[in-house]
């Protein structure tokens, strides 16, 4: 269960700083330059949004497969970019991110209506790699009903989570200048998923730890 653990975290923690680089800082940095040097702020938010949209392409040539949550985030950013320039609306740009954070969000709260959560799903992903073994096992874990309520609490406790997020982003962008709400999304939208990866992981512990006298379970 250890090595489980261990396996959970690297697939969460993964590209961790990259993406805060790629997706936050790079486009920071692009739209204080490209405003110095006189392009407009609406212009400038969308043009920067071509670091995420670079690293999304990268990223399906290089693994040269069909990632449903990859395509549906490039999908929106090209999206975001189409509109932000069509509505001159800067808040769109701002908010890119946020609508798919709120996706997800009720995503996962739907799910604790259907047979598993979302978090059954993702979790066996995470955990097993792919591992025939492992996903099996994985699956023989729902017929126990701690498992099902441990699952269903992670879910429930990322889709609230994301939730507060959406909340703190909207209040951001409409209260701060652009470029400090610019600025701040990334230090919430990290902050929110380090809180959640590292809750998923202390309490995923924690829960081993308490049946460890149940091997089964």
């Amino acid at each position: 269960m250890d090595e489980e653990i261990g396996r959970l975290r690297g697939g969460m923690s993964k590209g961790f700083v990259r993406d805060i680089v790629v997706s936050g800082v790079l486009p920071w940095i692009a739209v204080f330059v490209l405003q110095h040097y006189g392009v407009a702020l609406v212009p400038a938010l969308a043009i920067a949004t071509v670091f995420p949209v670079a690293d999304g392409i990268f990223s399906l040539v290089r693994y040269r497969r069909l990632d449903a949550i990859g395509i549906v985030n490039l999908s929106f950013l090209l999206g975001s970019i189409a509109i932000t320039f069509w509505s001159g609306d800067v808040h769109v740009s701002l908010l890119k991110g946020a609508v798919l954070t709120a996706a997800f969000s009720l995503v996962c709260l739907g799910s604790l209506l259907a047979p598993k959560p979302l978090m059954f799903f993702l979790g066996r992903q995470l955990s097993t790699r792919g591992d025939a073994a492992l996903v099996a096992e994985w699956n023989e874990r729902w017929q126990y009903a701690r498992f099902r309520r441990t699952m269903r609490l992670i879910t429930a406790a990322w889709g609230v989570g994301y939730l507060l997020e959406v909340v703190a982003r909207v209040a951001v962008a409409y209260s701060f200048p652009p470029l400090v709400a610019m600025g701040l999304a990334p230090v919430i939208t990290y902050g929110v998923l380090a809180i959640l990866i590292a809750w998923t992981i202390a309490y995923s512990s924690a829960m081993r730890r308490k049946y460890a006298a149940y091997p089964a379970a």
